[in-house]
């Protein structure tokens, strides 16, 4: 436990003596311990800066998805079996296959590629207005069947932001988002492993 919360204090101040240009390493350095998902199969369309299908435009490489230059809230999961289908535009991949690539070294029941494929399926509204995205394999997988084409310009897609934040690289502009919560948590994680050692007690938020 005496180690634990000592390799939990040093991390801490780590990120708080980071500066704003140093969290990004630190959290780049903790995401490369993570399975790559979207980095397997970086060839073909998967490299393309944006793939278009109907009025869809997937940035692969910034995991974001657009509709009519519009971001569509898409969970992560659902994202990654999205970005694998397209990867094999046309092809059957096995249900097998997408649990490995979503949920790589977990094991999962099969219910939950099922849960995120639906997702999936009503942020597309597949199957709506003569729409087809995907196509199902009873007890096999899935393809993604819609025409697409790809660009080496992501420009176009995000015009939604200001005018002025349209240049700025999305990964710096997600690093600065999370990196005032990362100093918080740091902050409050120090404090416990300091008052742990001293024998007091901690309570986080307000009292209930």
């Amino acid at each position: 436990m005496t180690v634990a919360i000592a390799l939990s204090t040093h991390r801490a101040r780590m990120l708080l003596e980071a500066g704003p240009g140093s969290i990004g390493p630190v959290l780049d350095v903790q995401q490369a311990d993570r399975p790559a998902l979207s980095r397997e199969g970086r060839t073909g369309v998967s490299a393309a800066a944006a793939i278009r299908f109907g009025p869809f435009c997937l940035l692969p490489r910034q995991r974001l998805l657009f509709e009519a230059d519009q971001p569509v809230p898409l969970g992560s999961r659902a994202l990654d079996i999205l970005i694998a289908l397209i990867e094999r535009h046309g092809e059957l991949v096995t249900r097998r296959e997408l649990m490995l690539r979503v949920w790589p070294g977990i094991t999962v029941v099969d219910a939950n590629l099922t849960v995120h494929v639906a997702a999936l399926r009503r942020a597309l509204r597949d199957g709506q207005a003569g729409n087809r995205y995907l196509v199902t394999t009873p007890a096999q997988g899935y393809r993604f069947v819609a025409p697409i084409s790809t660009n080496e310009d992501s420009q176009p897609a995000l015009s939604w932001l200001p005018p002025m934040e349209r240049d700025v690289d999305v990964r710096t502009m997600l690093t600065r988002l999370i990196a005032d919560e990362v100093r918080r948590l740091a902050s409050e994680l120090l404090q416990v492993s300091e008052l742990s050692a001293s024998g007091s007690t901690y309570s986080f938020g307000p009292p209930l």
